[in-house]
């Protein structure tokens, strides 16, 4: 039998609520001396308690990247919880993550297949990895206007094409909480002896409820990262970083995110990630239950709106779509003539509504415990009147998905050689020196090495001229390509 473990412990927490009460004279970083010399502004802030847990490794707290006392002790605990066999706190939040995986699982010169909808981490990933990536083209959904995931099919038939890949990066379930067929995937990546890395960075929570697609640390994946600050209630910059099994060694991660890392690890982060871990170990389903149940009244209510409508389980079984986390309020506004961008703006100045994010066709709201039937009802009356003040205008529906461009020099050999600026309506046939893509959710056109193309030309320049915003190209419409 395994170790028996008590979720209602937070061995971190504890210790430094204990340091603190021992009220040492301190003669040690940080400069602010436990507060007594931090600025007033940030006294009226954040309060004088903050400042006294913001210590540094001092006795009886451990240290992050050779933990022996504490910190190994909530990171077992946090394993155990979410059911990986090592859990890693990460302070630099689930970028670090996913560097970590890429660097931990391939080595330089080998292949990787990357599904198209990745976080930019990936790119840097690959950059300092040396690290050839094998792009898939996600699925899209026309009528949402989204990328949603990739296949079973989509994977063999690149594996096929690609004999030599040692690794697969997915990402799932993704930012709207769509849900590829991860089982599945695990699978076919398993019959073919390849490493599982799966960004789950919009999963944390999803172990922890039956509704809920199933984690893929739950189903073998070998690294998992999640984003514990979006959906669970730590502080922002939070994150977890999962093992199983026995292909990637501990000790390789270990190192790893110690180059990574910050060697100033904020103790305020880590005791963070220590109660919430409990929060959710003992009340995790009931939180959830209350999330779910309050996004579905709201779907309830869009539902009696004439233009404005909001999905649920109906996603799923098309383009990619396995299963689906409801506590992600996806809103499509594309029938009342405005952008999602457009929505947003209005629901800040006219509703003093911040929502997640907006894209051409939709509006995003993340709906957690700390939502009430209030929040409900004040986006329900933004809703309803933008709803009823439609606005009469051709029709801005854009559901288009370039062509993945060749590929030309890895990351790596691109960030090696320097960049020219040039405009870029005449950048036809140039390798792209930065990512472009529209953001949000920044999921790339043109990555770094690759041909941009008159096709991610047109499609970027319509894209602007309704509002979206672009990385990679400047607001005087210029773009870096590698000088050659």
């Amino acid at each position: 039998m395994g170790r028996s473990f008590d979720q209602s412990k937070t061995p971190y927490y504890d210790a430094v609520l204990n340091y603190i009460n021992k009220g040492r004279t301190a003669f040690h970083m940080p400069g602010h001396a436990r507060g007594r010399i931090a600025p007033q502004e940030m006294i009226e802030l954040l309060g004088e308690k903050i400042y006294q847990a913001d210590l540094t490794e001092v006795e009886g707290l451990d240290y992050l990247h050779k933990p022996e006392g504490v910190v190994k002790e909530a990171q077992e605990l946090a394993a155990d919880a979410f059911g990986a066999d090592h859990s890693f706190f990460l302070v630099n939040g689930s970028t670090v993550g996913v560097v970590a995986m890429i660097l931990a699982a391939v080595k330089p010169g080998e292949k990787l297949i990357v599904q198209r909808n990745s976080h930019r981490s990936v790119i840097a990933g690959l950059t300092l990895g040396n690290v050839e990536p094998v792009f898939i083209q996600t699925r899209f959904h026309p009528e949402m206007g989204m990328m949603t995931g990739i296949t079973p099919e989509d994977l063999k038939e690149c594996i096929e094409k690609n004999p030599d890949v040692v690794a697969v990066l997915m990402t799932s379930p993704n930012y709207f909480g769509m849900a590829e067929n991860t089982q599945e995937l695990i699978r076919i990546a398993r019959e073919n002896n390849l490493t599982v890395l799966v960004d789950e960075s919009h999963g944390v929570h999803i172990h922890f409820h039956p509704q809920l697609p199933t984690s893929a640390v739950d189903l073998g994946a070998d690294m998992v990262t999640q984003s514990v600050h979006k959906t669970l209630p730590s502080l922002t910059q939070t994150s977890i970083l999962h093992l199983n099994g026995d292909r990637i060694p501990r000790r390789r991660v270990q190192t790893l995110l110690a180059y990574l890392q910050t060697s100033s690890p904020s103790y305020l982060f880590m005791a963070s990630l220590d109660v919430v871990r409990k929060q959710m170990a003992l009340q995790g389903k009931e939180l959830i239950d209350k999330a779910i149940q309050t996004a579905d009244d709201a779907r309830v209510e869009i539902k009696k709106l004439r233009h404005i409508y909001s999905f649920r389980d109906e996603v799923i079984g098309n383009y990619g779509i396995c299963d689906f986390d409801p506590t992600k309020l996806t809103i499509c506004v594309k029938n009342t003539g405005y952008t999602g961008f457009e929505l947003e703006k209005l629901l800040n100045q006219d509703f003093n509504i911040e929502i997640e994010l907006a894209d051409l066709s939709n509006i995003l709201c993340f709906i957690t415990a700390g939502n009430t039937q209030n929040d409900i009802a004040h986006l329900m009356e933004a809703l309803s009147y933008y709803d009823q003040h439609i606005i009469p205008v051709q029709s801005r529906d854009i559901t288009k998905l370039p062509r993945i461009p060749n590929l030309i020099l890895t990351p790596t050999e691109t960030f090696a050689l320097e960049p020219v600026l040039m405009d870029f309506e005449v950048a036809d046939g140039q390798i792209a020196f930065e990512v472009i893509a529209p953001y949000p959710p920044g999921i790339p056109y043109t990555c770094p090495g690759e041909i941009i193309t008159q096709e991610v030309i047109d499609l970027v320049t319509e894209l602007r001229s309704i509002g979206s915003v672009v990385q990679g190209v400047s607001i005087d419409n210029k773009v870096k390509v590698v000088k050659y």
